[in-house]
């Protein structure tokens, strides 16, 4: 066991909301926005939908680490750790049924 930071397991491109609803876009042919609510709207509806609240924590801490910045940047962990590159997100998409 290693301690200290986790390394950000990202692909190899850095997506935001707003790339991947552009993707979406591009994919299904419908327009498809990036929409910002609040944290709080966020777990109030992730609550009504039944979501356990510790699932309701750890959905909030990825939201405030992108917020933070600690997934802008591609970084080599994941591509280690699978022993290959990743799926890209153009790739599932492209691969998607939709």
């Amino acid at each position: 066991m290693i301690d200290g930071a986790t390394p950000p397991l990202t692909g190899s491109e850095s997506l935001d909301l707003a790339d991947l609803a552009r993707l979406a876009s591009e994919k299904t042919g419908r327009d498809a926005a990036r929409k910002v609510v609040s944290e709080e709207e966020n777990a109030r509806s992730a609550r009504q939908n039944g979501l356990p609240e510790g699932a309701i924590a750890v959905m909030l801490g990825y939201f405030r680490a992108a917020r933070a910045g600690e997934f802008d940047r591609p970084d080599p962990t994941l591509t280690s750790l699978l022993g290959r590159d990743p799926v890209s997100m153009r790739d599932v998409l492209a691969n998607a049924t939709i």
